[in-house]
């Protein structure tokens, strides 16, 4: 089975990207794909994350102008340490660390770039969930090709 996680807050414009993407996907009703959406990452996930084989998380990145890239996160060795801040690493490695168990893990990036309070997606922010969606379809249509 297959976990997509879209994260980030609602209230603040293209922030709300992952979380959009996530809930267009619930629509798609894929066989044994479990959606998620959440404003942030949390510790309990790590048991959520044990139960799946791939795991997809979906969220806006400052780091990109334009469009959506997907990657591949590789499993880290061990777990750090713990704060209030969890991210994908800390997920995978707590879930190897609790439950011997950790998925293949993916992050699709999607540009964005006004996280003003209130505001819609921007139009670049609208341009790359389009991308993110054909890449997930592509995701979806090559695992069921294998």
């Amino acid at each position: 089975m297959d976990l997509i996680i879209g994260y980030g807050n609602t209230l603040r414009g293209d922030d709300a990207v992952g979380i959009d993407i996530a809930q267009e996907v619930i629509n798609w009703q894929i066989e044994k794909v479990e959606v998620l959406t959440c404003t942030q990452l949390t510790l309990d996930l790590a048991e959520k994350l044990a139960q799946f084989a791939r795991v997809i998380f979906i969220d806006a990145s400052l780091e990109l102008s334009t469009g959506a890239t997907i990657e591949q996160i590789a499993k880290a060795d061990y777990v750090e340490g713990f704060t209030h801040h969890c991210n994908i690493n800390c997920l995978i490695s707590l879930a190897q660390c609790l439950y011997d168990r950790s998925p293949q893990v993916w992050l699709i990036k999607v540009a964005a770039l006004d996280f003003s309070l209130g505001a819609p997606l921007s139009p670049v922010t609208m341009q790359a969930k389009y991308q993110a969606i054909n890449i997930l379809k592509c995701f979806f249509r090559e695992l069921c090709m294998n």
